[in-house]
């Protein structure tokens, strides 16, 4: 059975991944600023935007380095489909 993604595709699905990321941490950081300064308010970073920080770590460190790193390299392969199913997955069941 021939596997019909390539390496150029899956990093381009983790480059999207990684785009939508750090558009929210975006703006996350943007309304923290603001609240800081215009409200005055202390304010702090939610476990949320902790997890938006650490999927876009994964996605970098288990999708896109190992397959530029090993690009012919099984193991590497398998691993970065597994994450980025297993991630996209995750949002069909959040917003399900």
């Amino acid at each position: 059975m021939k596997c019909l993604l390539n390496h150029a595709d899956l990093i381009a699905v983790a480059a999207i991944v990684i785009g939508f990321g750090v558009a929210a941490i975006m703006f996350r950081v943007q309304r923290e600023l603001y609240v800081r300064e215009v409200l005055k308010q202390r304010n702090w970073i939610a476990c949320s935007d902790w997890l938006i920080f650490v999927s876009v770590f994964l996605v970098l460190f288990l999708a896109v380095i190992p397959l530029r790193i090993w690009p012919m390299l099984m193991t590497a392969y398998i691993l970065a489909v597994t994450f980025l199913v297993a991630w996209m997955n995750r949002f069909q069941y959040e917003h399900a």
